[in-house]
């Protein structure tokens, strides 16, 4: 009886009579009286019923019918197949009688025959909810969704229609653009290859094709044509794109062992990429298409690693798409290196060397790579020698480059070689020996020979003294302090014991050849007499602290002790002559002679001196040292370093103006940069120009008005002198000063760290009523808080507070200058990033197209150190607004 009801009823009537039957033995009877309610709007959908007899109205929220449904009938299906809350209600018209079958009894029905489930879909004409749980099995069976979540196949599975290919038909073809990706539920498809003759490849059931190209958004490299009667599982497109922006982990397991050879087109573009490399520089057009043809595409989703510092090296990577991020890891701190975007590369050094990776990469946004790995390229090695002889050659140049590169980077950070530019770190860097110690080692001890000086890498250092076998700490040393200088300079053996607190990476360098270094860097010897005042002021803050201590643990005298003389023999004490009352002066006494004042101050000098000897006496071992220390530290830099220094600052004093002299007469780049920073300074900058006003008439002795340089800073104008000469024929005006450029206004969100900084606003000088782009916020990121970056980032908002993209931003310099362009990026990025690489107030940023404000004086530096290259960032939003 049931089953007969089935094949009446439209739905199920396209099943097979084993399918009916299977559905019919889960149908359960239901009734209902007149008036009674079926279900409501917003009830859980968790069956479908089929009317037997009566009549039953479906009704909106407003109670307005909608239909009557009579014998025969389908009541909530739709809302069931699609897994959501009632969207109508159910009221009985009559008196009902009902067969119900529930959501739950049809899932089980579809697990155990999937068949039924797929036809149901197909009568259906699209998903329904009860094949999830089928298909979540099905999918976890396909190669390349084998590592996905349970969640994340369910998700997917909710997208999927069934489709049928009869043998023959083509589902896409080489160059197509991406429309979907399938799953085979049965039957077999062949993949078309691109070029005619080549191999093709057959698919079978549960097997998955066209995921590559819509991972990557390229047009399809092979074909797909149906070789059998197949049933397909679809995901369109746009059902794809929505359910990666829902679950990003599913574009990696996806992407994960993808890969697919270049087309024709990305091979030019990567051959061009190719060219540019250092590494394959020179080599021949029809070579580097060979080396373009074994690049396969590999898509990499935003956050994802490529590789990690420390991996094997097996590939090198030009970047097609999007964006990657290198960074190394450096203690607890991660440093960012670079950020490589289209036409960029990156890998190649670690691939030919064979070295772990020294950095990790990270994709920033979903990005397509060419990728060539280590057999293929070995491959090409073997079977042209241009690319051997090109790579031999690349490999010696980019190692010594490295090298150099290396030592100049960690040499940044010491002390003692602070303001030195890079040729002269690299000058210097040949003469130093890299020297790694272990927790509690020995450096030197004291009395050893002064055979080297030492710079701190990384690690503490504690420097000991000893005196009757007793050892004292004087100092603990952090990364990038120097020790063993006074030794080295002065030849005397070692006065103190150093010793490595933790393990520590050092910088050795010989006496000879720091003496000639320093003669010819002068910079060396100011860095040593700041570093040896420094620790002078330390220790005699030391010392200073020991004898108060000293003297406060030390019993008073009191004016008995003092009544009564101790022997000559203690150390302790020192004869005190008794005090008596002195008689008051006459009238007529003549004062003593300076003969008698003399005698009387022998007494106390001596007394001074014995007190000083006895003091000495009590000190402890430590503060002893560090008297002594302080001593010598006075005798070396009254006696050694002053004069040097002198003589050598002198020298490059001379030096230095004529450097500037050369830059005032148009010979700037000839300068050292020493020399530039201080012209930069001499130089009169551009400032901020007022819309004209009433000026009184200047006298005849104006002041002359600076020429502006190319590089606005926010500095303040020279006032005119107010000193004109008077005329006799009318009062002497007063010249109208320039004004000098505004400070942010209240409503700019402006770090007051910026001002410390030397960062500047320069308004942009726009008519009242005219648009322009106004800075509204500014803030600034110490090396602690950037975590390694150091760009300058910009966010350009319209009127009504939205992003713009594509908005030009320029960032310019004393000698140059770059524009970029705003881009899309997620929310919580700035849409433009610029890589700062000087220290100092060196950059400004503004916004193109319209008048803008200038936020000056940006670069490398902390408060404290500002043309240090310590890694910084600044974070500016402008928007358009009408003055």
């Amino acid at each position: 009886m049931n089953s007969r009801i089935l094949k009446e009823t439209p739905l199920f009537s396209l099943l097979s009579e084993a399918d009916q039957e299977r559905i019919a033995e889960r149908l359960t009877p239901q009734e209902l009286a007149q008036g009674e309610h079926l279900f409501d709007i917003g009830d859980t959908s968790d069956a479908l019923y089929i009317i037997q007899s009566g009549w039953v109205r479906l009704v909106s929220s407003g109670g307005d019918v909608l239909a009557s449904l009579g014998a025969g009938s389908l009541i909530g299906e739709t809302d069931l197949f699609r897994s959501r809350p009632r969207s109508t209600g159910a009221v009985a018209a009559t008196q009902v009688a009902l067969w119900r079958l529930s959501g739950d009894d049809l899932t089980q029905v579809i697990l155990q025959t999937p068949s039924l489930g797929i036809a149901l879909s197909r009568a259906f004409g699209g998903h329904i909810a009860q094949m999830d749980a089928y298909l979540v099995t099905r999918l976890q069976r396909a190669p390349g969704l084998s590592n996905a979540t349970l969640d994340d196949l369910a998700a997917l599975a909710r997208f999927l229609e069934p489709v049928e290919a009869p043998s023959g038909q083509v589902l896409f073809r080489a160059g197509d653009q991406p429309e979907a990706l399938y799953v085979i539920e049965s039957g077999q498809v062949t993949l078309l290859p691109r070029k005619p003759g080549g191999e093709t490849q057959s698919l079978r059931e549960g097997q998955m094709f066209g995921e590559m190209a819509l991972l990557t958004d390229k047009p399809h490299f092979y074909g797909a044509q149906a070789a059998t009667d197949t049933l397909l599982w679809k995901l369109p497109r746009e059902a794809f794109q929505d359910l990666i922006q829902q679950r990003p982990g599913l574009a990696s397991v996806l992407s994960q062992g993808l890969r697919a050879p270049l087309s024709a087109e990305d091979q030019a573009a990567a051959a061009s990429v190719l060219a540019r490399m250092p590494l394959f520089a020179g080599l021949s057009e029809d070579t580097l298409a060979t080396i373009a043809g074994r690049l396969l595409l590999l898509h990499v989703p935003a956050g994802e690693s490529v590789f990690v510092q420390g991996a094997r090296a097996d590939a090198m990577y030009l970047v097609d798409s999007g964006e990657v991020e290198l960074s190394r890891e450096a203690g607890y701190r991660r440093e960012t290196l670079a950020r490589v975007g289209p036409g960029g590369f990156f890998g190649e050094m670690a691939l030919i060397t064979g070295r772990p990776r020294s950095t990790t990469a990270v994709a920033t946004r979903p990005t397509n790579l060419w990728v060539l790995y280590r057999n293929e390229f070995e491959a090409l090695v073997m079977r042209h020698p241009a690319i051997a002889e090109a790579v031999s050659r690349g490999v010696s140049e980019r190692l010594t480059e490295a090298e150099s590169s290396h030592a100049e980077r960690h040499l940044r950070h010491v002390n003692l070689l602070q303001g030195l530019d890079s040729e002269a770190l690299r000058d210097i860097a040949e003469h130093l020996h890299p020297m790694r110690y272990r927790e509690k080692e020995i450096i030197y001890r004291q009395g050893d020979a002064p055979d080297f000086l030492c710079m701190i890498e990384s690690g503490r250092v504690s420097l000991l003294a000893e005196e009757n076998g007793v050892e004292a700490p004087v100092a603990v040393l952090d990364a990038g302090d120097s020790f063993g200088e006074l030794a080295v300079l002065t030849g005397e053996p070692r006065a103190m014991t150093a010793q490595a607190l933790t393990d520590v990476d050092a910088w050795l360098i010989s006496p000879k050849d720091f003496n000639a270094l320093a003669d010819r860097y002068p910079v060396l010897a100011l860095n040593l007499s700041r570093g040896l005042a420094t620790r002078l002021r330390e220790t005699s803050s030391q010392t200073l602290h020991a004898l108060q201590v000293d003297r406060a643990s030390r019993p008073a005298i009191t004016s008995k002790e003092q009544g009564a003389p101790k022997a000559a023999t203690e150390s302790t004490a020192v004869p005190v002559a008794q005090v008596k009352p002195a008689p008051k002066p006459k009238a007529a006494t003549r004062p003593a002679t300076p003969r008698a004042r003399q005698v009387r101050r022998q007494p106390r000098t001596s007394s001074r001196i014995a007190q000083i000897a006895a003091w000495f006496r009590s000190l402890s071992v430590g503060a002893k040292v560090r008297l002594a220390i302080v001593l010598l530290l006075l005798v070396w830099l009254l006696g050694v370093a002053a004069p040097a220094v002198l003589l050598n600052s002198v020298s490059y004093a001379h030096a230095l103006i004529s450097d500037v002299s050369g830059i005032a007469n148009g010979s700037q780049d000839t300068a050292g940069p020493q020399a530039t920073a201080v012209a930069m300074a001499l130089v009169p900058t551009a400032t901020y120009t007022p819309l004209p006003t009433d000026t009184p008439i200047p006298t005849d002795t104006p002041t002359a008005t600076p020429t502006p340089t190319n590089t606005p800073t926010a500095t303040p104008t020279p006032t005119p002198t107010d000193t004109p000469t008077p005329r006799p024929t009318r009062p002497r005006p007063k010249p109208t000063p320039t004004p000098k450029p505004q400070a942010a206004a209240a409503a700019i969100s402006w770090d007051g760290r910026l001002n410390q900084l030397g960062v500047g606003l320069i308004h942009a000088n726009v008519a009242p009523g005219q648009p322009y782009w106004r800075l509204i916020e500014a803030r600034w990121t110490d090396e602690k808080e950037s975590e390694g970056r150091h760009h300058i980032y910009v966010n350009v908002l319209d009127e009504a507070g939205h992003r713009i993209i594509g908005q030009p931003i320029k960032v310019f310099w004393r000698s140059g200058s770059v524009t970029g362009k705003t881009e899309d990026k997620s929310p919580t990025e700035y849409s433009y990033n610029f890589q700062m690489y000087a220290a100092g107030n060196s950059y400004n940023v503004s916004v193109e197209g319209l008048p803008s404000d200038v936020v000056t004086g940006m670069g490398l530096g902390d408060i404290t150190r500002r043309t240090w290259k310590i890694h910084t960032c600044f974070y500016l939003t402008f928007q358009r607004a009408i003055r």
